[in-house]
């Protein structure tokens, strides 16, 4: 795991996840990080949704 970036897993893991269910938006895939262990919030959340184009 890079250090450098902290974002790196939670991009990792909701990358699989949009592809699963594209329909998710900010408040559902921050509960869902949640639920998978990452310490996000809705505005970390909504910032790298739209770096990834989502």
């Amino acid at each position: 795991m890079d250090t450098s970036d902290p974002n790196n897993p939670v991009e990792k893991t909701s990358n699989g996840r949009d592809t699963e269910c594209p329909f998710y938006g900010v408040r559902r895939m921050t509960e869902w990080l949640r639920k998978e262990g990452h310490k996000v919030n809705r505005k970390r959340v909504n910032r790298l949704m739209r770096q990834m184009g989502l």
